[in-house]
């Protein structure tokens, strides 16, 4: 069922000039964001303009293929979901690092590297899910979508040292705040196409405010060049330095981490009844996304990831349809054969961008708070959230701590997403410590009628596990401790064990008497109680109401006692 504030769902078919507008906003803000860093790294490495040229044009190819493999659902490769490539700036360090040391055949070797380290990691990545459950899940998204917000501050405001700039500050906010302004506005009140292509009209409204001011400066030649020429790797020999591994090897679980948030949004926001991540479909995103950039190294450029600020653009305008990825990745790959369109495009000012990065943070952040919020969290959740997301944010607040680290730590701590869930990773391991994982209780229909309740918030939010399943096994308590008398012989009470791990919740109720029977067909029918006896019809009833309230139920007799046990996925 596609979700009410989706105009478009995963598998709807958009008319074709809603497709076409639609990946032309994701290719404009990819273009202009992306194409900055195979620039910086070509000039770290002093290339000349004819390299450079050459790097754009396969960037826009690996661009392309990425995308296609991404939102493509064939066999192990891709998450089926609107989520494109974009270049990030999770490599740039190390690709500089990379780009001093052994100049461009360096970079795209440790590029490979990288890649292949992405798709390991894809491979092992469902043995780790106790290791990484939602709340850490919903903190990586949270995390990212800081990042974008304040990355599109800096952008409008021409803050970030690392990316080239050299208007003054006021025109660019000015040109940055139009696109924000314009983006938000269609999006509240306008309707229909006005809020579906509010991002392109917001960019297109940016580079009409930055021609005007004169902050859009269109190099001589870009617009001359040959119409139509297909892009041509260096042919450089990629090459490989032991020493730059951890560099490399801390970027590609940064992006494996940043996939898994931006895979796990992308199941949230296509599916209303979302309960836990899909990872089967977080494994096949994960492969395509280290094909990526394996492919990307080969064809000679840098790095790519998913692109988070495309889920939150598909999210805000409610067009997710899977067919506007393949939109985008055949736009990308036309453009690599037009070399005139990709100059014009990396000619936009990046406050353009970085209005629109603004805009679409908003919703990323609020999908990742939503997510933590489908556990119950107690003082270990909350310390490790919060914590996390602290520690996470001092990386860009405090750099020069971080500068002052040895060589080794600074490889390790890369970034502020790697901060924040390695903070996050290590405090789940220790307060994994001293919990146990199965708790017991007696009921009885004399017993504390709010004992139910009690037991499973104090020991859901322990476990931190889901509020429905916890909610459901709380019914069951209930629906039981009610009914007893019925279920068992008058004076006599239950032992009830409850055993949680992150797959699932399972109840066990042991008590005197005769195991019911459990038909195959869960749904009772009035013939099958009228031929019992009242006392017999009345405790198949109550069974029964158990059972439904689980995902799998089974009883058995062991010697004096029933056995009833109840599992609930979780």
């Amino acid at each position: 069922m596609r979700p009410s504030q989706l105009t478009y769902g995963l598998d709807d078919r958009p008319p074709l000039q809603v497709l076409v507008l639609s990946g032309l906003q994701h290719v404009a803000v990819i273009t202009v964001i992306g194409m900055v860093f195979p620039l910086l790294v070509a000039d770290r490495a002093g290339v000349g303009i004819e390299a450079r040229q050459a790097i754009l044009g396969v960037s826009m190819l690996a661009l392309g293929i990425a995308t296609l493999l991404q939102c493509l659902r064939w066999g192990p490769l891709g998450s089926g979901f609107l989520a494109p490539a974009v270049f990030t700036a999770a490599y740039l360090p190390a690709s500089l690092k990379a780009a001093e040391q052994g100049g461009l055949p360096l970079v795209f070797g440790m590029t490979i590297f990288a890649g292949l380290c992405g798709v390991l990691l894809s491979r092992v990545v469902h043995r780790l899910r106790p290791y990484l459950p939602a709340e850490i899940a919903g903190l990586a998204v949270l995390v990212i979508g800081i990042i974008l917000g304040t990355l599109g501050f800096r952008l409008v405001f021409g803050s970030d040292p690392a990316l080239p700039s050299n208007d003054p500050p006021l025109p660019r906010a000015t040109v940055g705040l139009v696109v924000l302004a314009i983006t938000a506005g269609l999006t509240l009140w306008g309707s229909g196409w006005l809020r579906q292509f509010a991002a392109l009209l917001g960019f297109v409204a940016g580079c009409l405010t930055a021609a005007a001011i004169g902050t859009l400066v269109i190099q001589a030649g870009a617009a001359a060049a040959d119409i139509v020429a297909l892009p041509r790797p260096l042919g450089l020999v990629p090459t490989f330095d032991p020493a730059l591994v951890p560099d490399f090897l801390v970027a590609a679980l940064a992006c494996a981490l940043r996939a898994m948030g931006d895979i796990t949004t992308c199941q949230k926001i296509n599916d209303p009844a979302w309960k836990r991540q899909d990872m089967p479909s977080v494994q096949r995103g994960l492969l395509s996304d280290g094909l990526g950039t394996v492919i990307a190294g080969l064809l000679g450029t840098v790095g790519l990831n998913t692109f988070s600020g495309s889920i939150g653009i598909s999210l805000a305008t409610g067009i997710t349809a899977r067919r506007v990825a393949w939109a985008i990745g055949g736009f990308f790959l036309l453009l690599s054969l037009l070399p005139p369109v990709w100059r014009l495009l990396a000619a936009v000012p990046l406050e353009v961008a970085g209005g629109v990065l603004m805009f679409s943070a908003c919703f990323i952040i609020v999908s990742g708070i939503q997510v933590i919020m489908t556990r119950m969290l107690d003082a270990r959740k909350t310390i490790l959230i919060g914590l996390s997301l602290v520690l996470g944010l001092t990386y860009d607040l405090f750099p020069e701590l971080y500068a002052a680290m040895p060589a080794t730590m600074r490889g390790i701590f890369g970034s502020n997403l790697v901060v924040a869930l390695v903070t996050a990773i290590l405090l789940n391991l220790v307060f994994r410590i001293g919990i146990a994982r199965r708790a017991s209780l007696t009921l009885s229909s004399r017993g504390d009628p709010d004992l139910p309740y009690t037991f499973m918030e104090e020991h859901g939010s322990e476990w931190g596990a889901r509020r429905d399943v916890v909610a459901k096994v709380t019914g069951a308590l209930v629906e039981f401790r009610e009914h007893a008398d019925e279920l068992m012989a008058p004076g006599t009470a239950a032992s009830v064990e409850v055993r949680y791990d992150e797959f699932a919740i399972d109840v066990e109720f042991r008590y005197p008497g005769v195991a019911p029977a459990l038909p195959d067909d869960p749904e009772p029918r009035p013939e099958q109680l009228f031929d019992l006896e009242p006392d017999e019809a009345a405790t198949r009833l109550q069974v029964l109401l158990l059972a439904r309230l689980a995902d799998r139920a089974r009883s058995e007799q062991q010697g004096g006692d029933a056995v009833l046990r109840l599992h609930f996925v979780h």
